[in-house]
């Protein structure tokens, strides 16, 4: 299947038709292909990468590449034959280089196979009527034709009544073999459905053909499913016998008889798979026999099962979504990002793993598909969700995936952490039963835990105050709510087993860098009972998807056997810590389209022999990377199978994090970029922002109350700044916003504190009563180091030292007083590159950073002959 998104990607974009678009396509015929990877949709393949996939499948039947040709004229038409009935490939007899030396008129006689080909299924009906049927009418005897697009594949041939019967693909004869009509389906017969969503989105429009209502015909769905999956998986060891599942209308089958034998079926099916469901299913559907035997036409030459996980999440999302009414993006986890986050986490054979916030299972559907090395004992899955929707829909998604020994149950896992199924109460605290909890909670402040009870289970649902020793101790004073997400990691780490029990949970990053009393608790008490082995970032927006705008994380814990006193009694042990860039798909975007490696000259999407396209994503070398690191030895687990190479992780050590009073973990602080680049500038002459420059705190509320009402001010808003640019607004005192808490002299530097705005900076001009808004950090710097900080503040070392230090959320992370002093910054030492730069800098003091900002400043002194325009009120103002 090729199946592509269209988004963008890193290093240089060209919009509209031009280059960057296309697919570079390996074609057995005819060699590697530069095509147009566009259609006017902007998302589905051309019809070339088509036309591949269909000489692909017939070389796979035996036929010689040098027997197929590629558009041979089949009928010319009109005057001198300018118009021609083409194929978009042949099957020949005869070489196919033979086949075009003979005249045009003649060359059809000597196709086997006739194929048309289409880049999509719109138009499937008018394409058989007026192309494939036309075809076969004008091929020789004997002759048949194949339909080709990307949701449906059909054969066609002429009945000894000369009628034209169409069929499945399963009938198309391997090279050698004479044509014996439609054949039953067998095991070994079925095609790997190219796309589940296409393959189920036909049989719903069957179905809506025949009048059946939109729930309905979900749930029709689900049981058409649930019994192909049932008949195929009991087919597996008998796979040349004929299945159950037939097609009626191809094989001519009394439609009452074919629903007589799908009902005897389903039986079966609801016998073998309903006890696990908690709901239970219809035991017989309610519709006409045509509608079922259309339905079964569509689906029956596919193979449902062996689906690759990509392919089944993005037909079980919609398909779930649809038929419990239930937003199950609030639950899911990307495909690539959950077989990444298993392959960190290990999982191994026969140990004991659960999902504590299962919601769509897909952590478990990945851990129950990894790769075990051939072990006959494969970890025992477990999953749990208060959600009776989430439950059954995991359940649906187990049968799916075929691993029916993973075990799910409704149960709400914060309130019965102290349950049988969780973990056990011993003299030490409590012992936990799992090797492995992997989980992505609900998180959010507004996701909160207000019930006594539950937060009366949990040490981080209690309130923390320092002891004498200056340390945070919980006391016996409930909170009256907590985050479930800070619940769910201590419930984790509590079911975990002791002293090696792992945890692979997502958390915020505001959980791992937010200065916030609550969150330094939650990092000191994580820190006393487990290991941290490694954290991963990613990007921002990573689980938009999923409804949730926060940048976050993965952590990886190990469990300690007796909980440290305080967390500065840990033994010294590194941390492995790794940033994700790209993880394949357009994060920016609600429903972000994949993101494919595309070829540096020319941005096509390159694909392998295989035409299958690559995810631009780091989650190989990031394991690696982890892999191979300091961590990766001192936890063995993290290492798992290690590939030697040179490639080493970036770590730090566990007592560089206690050694912060607020124990910050925050990955992207921590990150190897950040260490990188301070180590290089501390390597030449440098200084800290702190020893050049003093923060002026911003005004009081009282100082902000006390300007008169009338007075006129200049007010510099975050959004009309740039590096080293600013533009201001009239206002009058009694129209300043509250956030106006800067006052400004002239020379003072002004620098964004939010993780956002950390690039944008201005140097305040000679402007009077000029105020700045909080969303700035003022600076007086010293004179002889202005032309040094000024550079600094362009290089994108700052920013990067910036946007490290910030703490909180994403774009609301400010950068503190405190970390911006700790900023370093090279010396500008070489006296030309000086001389150079004093021109600019005396012109960022004179306010004249731009052009347009000289003309404002030059209209107020009215030097030039432009009248005062005051500007519009509003945006909305149309003139």
């Amino acid at each position: 299947m090729l199946d592509y998104g269209v988004g963008r990607n890193e290093g240089p974009q060209v919009e509209g038709g031009g280059g960057g678009t296309g697919l570079t396509l390996t074609c057995p015929i005819r060699g590697v292909l530069k095509v147009s990877g566009r259609t006017a949709d902007g998302l589905t393949p051309t019809e070339e990468a088509r036309r591949v996939e269909a000489i692909k499948y017939l070389l796979g039947l035996g036929y010689e590449k040098d027997y197929i040709l590629i558009e041979p004229i089949v009928r010319t038409f009109g005057h001198g034959g300018r118009n021609s009935l083409r194929a978009d490939l042949a099957v020949t007899t005869i070489p196919a280089r033979e086949v075009r030396t003979k005249p045009t008129q003649d060359r059809v006689k000597y196709c086997a196979i006739l194929g048309e080909v289409k880049r999509d299924h719109a138009t499937v009906k008018s394409a058989k009527e007026t192309q494939v049927e036309p075809l076969l009418a004008f091929g020789p005897p004997g002759c048949l034709a194949l339909y080709w697009d990307p949701i449906e594949q059909r054969v066609f041939w002429h009945d000894s009544h000369k009628a034209t019967r169409e069929g499945y693909l399963a009938a198309l004869p391997a090279r050698g073999e004479k044509f014996g009509g439609l054949p039953k389906l067998t095991f070994n017969r079925l095609r790997p459905a190219p796309s589940l969503l296409g393959l189920f989105d036909r049989v719903a429009d069957v179905l809506h053909s025949h009048g059946i209502p939109m729930q309905d015909r979900y749930d029709i769905i689900l049981h058409l499913l649930l019994v192909k999956l049932y008949d195929e998986r009991t087919h597996e060891d008998i796979p040349d016998q004929p299945l159950e599942i037939q097609d009626p209308v191809g094989l001519e089958i009394d439609f009452g008889v074919a629903e007589e034998r799908f009902n005897v079926l389903l039986q079966k099916t609801l016998d073998y798979y309903g006890a696990n469901l908690h709901r239970p299913l219809r035991e017989s559907l309610d519709i006409k026999p045509a509608a079922l035997a259309y339905a079964l036409e569509v689906l029956a030459p596919y193979r449902v099962s062996y689906s690759s996980r990509s392919a089944m999440q993005d037909f079980f999302m919609r398909f779930a979504k649809d038929l419990y009414k239930w937003d199950m993006a609030q639950y899911f986890t990307p495909t690539p990002l959950t077989e990444y986050i298993v392959e960190l986490a290990n999982p191994r054979a026969a140990e004991l793993v659960k999902d504590p916030a299962v919601g769509s299972g897909d952590f478990l559907m990945a851990a129950a598909e990894r790769d075990y090395g051939g072990a006959r004992m494969k970890p025992q899955l477990f999953g749990a969700d208060m959600s009776e929707t989430a439950a059954q829909v995991a359940e649906l998604n187990k049968i799916l995936h075929n691993t029916m020994s993973t075990v799910i149950r409704v149960e709400d896992t914060l309130s019965n952490i102290d349950g049988d199924f969780c973990v056990k109460a011993t003299r030490k605290g409590t012992k936990g039963r799992y090797h492995l909890l992997i989980c992505n909670p609900p998180f959010g402040s507004r996701i909160v835990v207000k019930n006594s009870s539950t937060l009366a289970k949990f040490d981080l649902g209690h309130e923390w105050r320092v002891d004498s020793a200056g340390e945070w101790q919980p006391t016996a004073k409930l909170l009256k709510r907590q985050e479930t997400g800070i619940l769910f990691l201590e419930a984790c780490v509590k079911q975990a087993m002791n002293d090696g029990g792992r945890v692979a949970i997502i958390v915020p990053n505001g959980y791992l860098g937010n200065r916030n009393p609550r969150f330094v608790q939650l990092r000191e008490w994580m820190l006393r009972h487990t290991r941290v082995a490694a954290i991963v970032s990613f990007p921002r927006f990573t689980f938009k998807t999923s409804g949730a705008d926060v940048s976050a994380s993965v952590l990886l814990l190990e469990r300690r056997d007796v909980p440290l006193a305080r967390s500065a009694d840990s033994e010294n042990y590194p941390i492995a810590i790794d940033l994700i860039e790209r993880v394949g798909w357009d994060v920016g975007q609600k429903n972000g389209g994949p993101l494919y490696v595309r070829d540096e000259q020319d941005g096509t999407v390159v694909l392998g022999p295989d035409n299958e396209p690559t995810l631009d994503a780091d989650f190989q070398a990031s394991l690696q990377r982890l892999r191979n690191s300091e961590a990766g030895r001192y936890f063995m687990w993290l290492a798992g199978a290690v590939n030697a190479g040179e490639v080493t992780g970036h770590c730090i050590s566990v007592k560089d994090v206690i050694a912060d009073p607020l124990r910050c973990l925050d990955p992207k602080r921590h990150s190897k970029k950040v260490a990188d680049i301070r180590r290089a500038i501390k390597a030449v002459p440098h200084f800290q922002l702190g020893d050049v420059a003093e923060v002026v705190p911003q005004l009081s509320a009282q100082q902000v109350a006390a300007r008169r009402p009338s007075e006129l001010f200049r007010y510099v808003e975050i959004q009309d700044t740039g590096p080293g640019i600013y533009s201001t607004v009239e206002l009058r005192g009694w129209q300043l916003p509250q956030r106006a808490r800067h006052a400004a002299d002239a020379g003072d530097v002004f620098i964004g504190g939010i993780w956002g705005s950390v690039s944008k900076w201005f140097i305040a001009g000679g402007e009077r009563n000029l105020v700045a808004t909080n969303g700035f950090h003022r600076l007086k710097v010293k004179p002889e180091r202005l032309l040094d900080v000024v550079v600094g503040l362009c290089s994108e070392a700052f920013a990067v030292q910036a946007r490290a230090l910030a703490r909180g959320s994403d774009g609301l992370a400010e950068v503190t007083e405190e970390d911006l002093r700790t900023i370093v910054l090279p010396k500008v030492v070489d006296k030309k590159v000086r001389a150079q730069l004093e021109m600019f800098v005396k012109q960022l003091l004179a306010g004249q950073v731009t052009v347009k900002a000289t003309v404002e400043q030059l209209i107020r002194e009215r030097r030039l002959p432009f009248p005062a325009v005051p500007p519009r009120p509003s945006h909305v103002v149309l003139v």
